[in-house]
Order: structure tokens, then C-alpha cells, then sequence
């Protein structure tokens, strides 16, 4: 059995942001939701404010060993990168306490605290180290006493994953290996200025199983030699947060078996009250999530149209006034509207999927910038690629997968 954990996040809006120097006091801001320094979730962009309101939602599963969800606040820049106006962390063991809309203090973002990453390393203590011929394991180790320079290893180009495979011997005397600690840092090289800080890792020897070879991952930290930057006499402001957290368990397929057969076995004119996707229905006060997993379940296995067709009958033959039809709280509903959308997302992908991705990477173009006495109007931009959308819809066509009949419209079928 499996646990699978999912995170409901609601960024409502932040508040009392510090203004931006003349000539432009407000400021154009938005918000990366990252786990672990792994971003999941980054919300629109909400212009010329100091109080910007989201009022978005994220939903998104999270492992077991993550150690912190952190939110931060952007504020863009035409020309240069985005600045960081802060951010609010939440620890692990604190994500549970906060279902509510809870007001958080922005706090000032510390490059050197802002790691992310694992790192394996392999630690062994010899006794002691004979000179050999070049056969020897150890021949072209670089050997290093106690209080040596550090050493680096060489640098890995273009990757977010490096594979070192490199050894260093260090010399040091036999009653000092237990008050030792080993510290290790990432870095990455640049070519202009000073080299980017990563993380690092401490392993005291004496928590180390030194008898034989000693390995593991660890988690990069911050650097613990870093003095505490200093406190900001003004207030960064406020973001307003809800977190929720739900924790599902998953067994195997096999468990499922007789559920799913039994959801599957539908016959046309059956009651659909005697079905198990109505009962699941009834069971479930979030309509919507039983409705998605029931269309995902049934377009598995090509039913999805009967499925729709049972529902829709039930529920256009127990409504009373038309004017409520399709606008209830009820299986019915969710499931014709997830099965727009499942159905719908295959199309917009093969029609304008390319120019909404065209459209995102013209991001410094769409707002007004001048560069050599040009200027580039987002509304300008925007207003070519109406065209292409109209074409690119009115040109799709696979095998009629959304159509229509308007005779059958004219006769009144539902």
C-alpha cells in the first residue's frame, strides 16, 4: 500500500508591499510556489499595485521527504532580472496548521540560504597508507594533510545532475578523527564574477561507521558560516495563504478489480440509481473530484458515452424546472463539464497549442518596452495572432472529433 499525499494551496493576495522608486511607485508582481526550491506552480502577473490579489489555486502532490513549501514574491523588470521581494516558508511539520486564510510576513531572501539538491559521498578510514607503484588504488589520489586548502573536483558542464567519481586522501592523525567534521560545497562556476553558492553538507566523523566504507545522500544546506543578514527596519509585507492537505493510499490494481468491473457493467435504459458510479456519487460530498475520476475511468475503457448519456437521462428526467437543468450540484453536471474539458483538451493542444506557447515566450514583448526608439504595444502583438487562431481551428480536422448535427438540434434532442 502506497501513501500519496496532494497539496490544495489558495494564494489569496498580498498587501502593504514596499514601493519601487521614482518614476514608478507600483509594482508589477507575482508568485512562485516551490517545493524543496523546485518550483510547481507560478501565478499570473497582476500590474501596477501594492497590494496584488491571485485568488488562484494549486493543486499538486507532494513526497514524503520534502522539507519545506516556500512561496515567493516577484516584482518583473523589462529590462534585467525580476527581483525578489520576499518570501514566507513553511516547514514540514507546519503545513497542517493552516487550513484558514492566514495573513504570513514577507521575510527578506538570503542568497546563501536559498539550497536545494542531494549529494552522495563515500567516506573510508585507512590506518594506514604504504607508498606503492602505480598499480596501487590510491596512485593518483591526491593526498592532502588536515589543514590543506580545500580541494576541488573538476567542473561538469551543462547539467543538473554531475557525476564527480573523484577521490581525495587526507592525512590526519589517528586521535583526531572523531572530533573531525567533513564539509563538502557545491558550486557552480562562473565565467564573470564569483562563483555561484549551491549548498554544502557536514558530516562529523564520529556519527560515521569507520570500520568500513560509509555512504549516503545527503541534503545540501546553507552555508552555517554565513552571517545572519541584517534586519530590515521596514516591513516587506504580507501575503495571505490557505494550505490544505489531504493523504490518499493507493493499492495495487488488482485491488481494484472487482470495484472497476462493477462500475464498468452499465446497460442502456438501467436505472441509474442501481449503479455503483451513483452510489460512489452520493458517498462523495466533492462532486467534482468523483465526477473526474469516473469520466478518466470510463474513457479508459471506450464507455464514457454511455456513462454520460445514463446521467444526463436521470437527471433531465428528475428536474422539475428547466431553467435549474445542468446547474445542480450533482454527478450529472461535474461530469458533462469534466468531460468537456477532458475531452476539449486534446483539441486546444492540436490547434493552438503552439501559439499559446509563442505567445509565452514573447513575455518582454507583450508589455510596453522601448529599445532603440521602437516601441512594441502588447495589444499590437496580441492582435496578430487572432488570425492564426481563427485559421488554425477553422483548419483542424481529425476525423470530426467535435461535431454537431443541427438537425438534431432543430428536432429538440437532448
Amino acid at each position: 500500500m502506497a501513501g500519496l499525499r496532494k497539496r490544495r494551496v489558495y494564494r489569496g493576495e498580498a498587501k502593504n508591499l514596499q514601493a519601487r522608486k521614482e518614476p514608478r511607485n507600483s509594482r508589477n508582481c507575482y508568485c512562485i510556489v516551490r517545493l524543496d526550491q523546485e518550483e510547481v506552480f507560478r501565478t499570473s502577473t497582476v500590474e501596477k499595485t501594492l497590494c496584488p490579489f491571485f485568488g488562484e489555486d494549486v493543486h499538486f502532490e507532494v513526497p514524503r521527504d520534502f522539507r519545506a513549501l516556500c512561496f515567493y514574491l516577484f516584482d518583473t523588470d523589462l529590462i534585467g532580472k525580476d527581483t525578489v521581494l520576499g518570501k514566507v516558508a513553511i516547514k514540514k511539520a507546519c503545513v497542517h496548521n493552516y487550513p484558514s486564510d492566514t495573513w504570513f510576513p514577507l521575510v527578506h531572501v538570503e542568497p546563501d540560504t536559498e539550497v536545494q539538491g542531494r549529494i552522495h559521498l563515500e567516506i573510508k578510514h585507512y590506518d594506514f597508507i604504504a607508498d606503492h607503484t602505480d598499480e596501487d588504488e590510491f596512485s593518483s589520489t591526491p593526498k592532502l594533510s588536515i589543514r590543506s586548502e580545500p580541494k576541488k573536483t573538476k567542473v561538469k558542464k551543462r547539467t543538473l545532475n554531475p557525476q564527480f567519481e573523484e577521490s581525495f586522501l587526507f592525512e590526519i592523525p589517528d586521535d583526531d578523527v572523531e572530533s573531525l567534521v567533513l564539509r563538502c560545497a557545491a558550486w557552480s562556476a562562473s565565467l564573470i564574477g564569483e562563483d555561484i553558492f549551491l549548498g554544502e553538507v557536514r558530516v562529523p566523523l564520529s556519527k560515521c561507521d569507520l570500520s568500513s566504507m560509509y555512504e549516503g545522500w545527503y541534503w545540501l544546506g546553507p552555508r552555517e558560516d554565513k552571517h545572519d543578514p541584517p534586519v530590515s527596519k521596514h516591513e516587506l509585507g504580507s501575503l495571505r495563504l490557505r494550505v490544505c492537505h489531504t493523504q490518499d493510499y493507493v493499492f495495487p490494481s488488482s485491488f481494484y478489480d472487482p470495484l472497476r468491473e462493477t462500475m464498468l457493467g452499465i446497460k442502456d435504459g438501467q436505472d441509474v440509481q442501481t449503479t455503483a458510479a451513483h452510489i460512489l456519487g452520493d458517498l462523495v460530498k466533492d462532486k467534482a473530484t468523483v465526477a473526474r475520476s469516473l469520466v478518466r475511468v470510463f474513457s479508459h475503457h471506450n464507455q464514457v458515452v454511455d456513462f454520460i448519456k445514463l446521467v444526463v437521462d436521470h437527471e433531465v428526467q428528475n428536474t422539475k424546472d428547466s431553467n435549474t437543468l445542468f446547474r445542480g450540484n450533482s454527478v450529472a453536471t461535474k461530469s458533462v463539464d469534466e468531460f468537456m474539458k477532458h475531452a476539449g483538451m486534446y483539441y486546444l493542444h492540436d490547434t493552438i497549442k503552439c501559439l499559446v506557447d509563442e505567445v509565452r515566450a514573447l513575455k518582454h514583448k507583450l508589455s510596453t518596452v522601448f529599445a532603440n526608439s521602437i516601441c512594441f504595444n502588447s495589444f499590437q502583438e496580441l492582435n496578430r495572432y487572432i488570425p492564426m487562431v481563427f485559421t488554425s481551428c477553422a483548419d483542424f480536422d481529425d476525423h470530426k472529433r467535435c461535431e454537431i448535427d443541427p438537425a438534431k438540434l432543430r428536432e429538440g434532442n437532448h
